[in-house]
């Protein structure tokens, strides 16, 4: 009897975005929530409602652009949550990944659908005594975990028959969008 090696393990399902879009949620959360607690303090109730649109209105909009989205590695492939937009991409449908501008998902018909999660980490300059300083591109550890998550699923099974890209339109962003644009028309118009 011999023994027989297991295939490497298939991707553990973990969330990907930066700390960077994390600080500016709270930042502009937490400055909108005093903006909020001053108006309903200062202004007279009738007033306060309209007002709190102004208040609310950018925390949302933080929310949509910085704290929604999200990148997800899953077994059967990726889960790119952008502000609009949610794709479902399987290993097998992806060609390619592009990292220039942050990362960006090559698939079979041609077409690249961006991860607003995951910019580019920049560039760093090495200097080198008595040599031309050169320009280097950094790769994010964020960027780097899907591509170590791609090679993987490359000598795992198929998790998930198919190649097909589904994506879909994040309505509950849309309407939340909606909403916080109309109070904060509205809160606009009360000054």
């Amino acid at each position: 009897m011999t023994a027989h090696t297991p295939p490497p393990p298939s991707p553990q399902p973990s969330v990907l975005r930066t700390g960077g879009s994390r600080l500016i949620v709270s930042a502009v959360g937490l400055t909108c929530a005093i903006a909020l607690v001053t108006v309903m303090l200062q202004a007279p109730p009738g007033r306060a409602a309209g007002l709190a649109g102004i208040a609310v209105g950018p925390a949302v909009l933080a929310w949509v652009l910085y704290g929604h989205p999200h990148l997800r590695i899953a077994p059967h492939g990726l889960w790119i949550a952008n502000p609009l937009r949610s794709h479902e991409v399987p290993w097998p449908a992806i060609t390619g990944i592009d990292e220039r501008l942050g990362l960006s998902v090559e698939r079979a018909d041609g077409r690249p659908i961006a991860a607003w999660a995951l910019p580019a980490a920049g560039r760093r300059v090495v200097r080198r005594a008595g040599a031309r300083p050169t320009v280097t591109a950094r790769t994010s550890p964020q960027i780097a975990a899907v591509h170590e998550a791609r090679a993987a699923s490359a000598t795992a099974p198929a998790a998930v028959p198919g190649t097909g890209v589904e994506s879909r339109w994040n309505v509950p962003n849309l309407v939340l969008l909606a909403l916080a644009s109309g109070w904060f028309a509205i809160g606009l118009a009360t000054l």
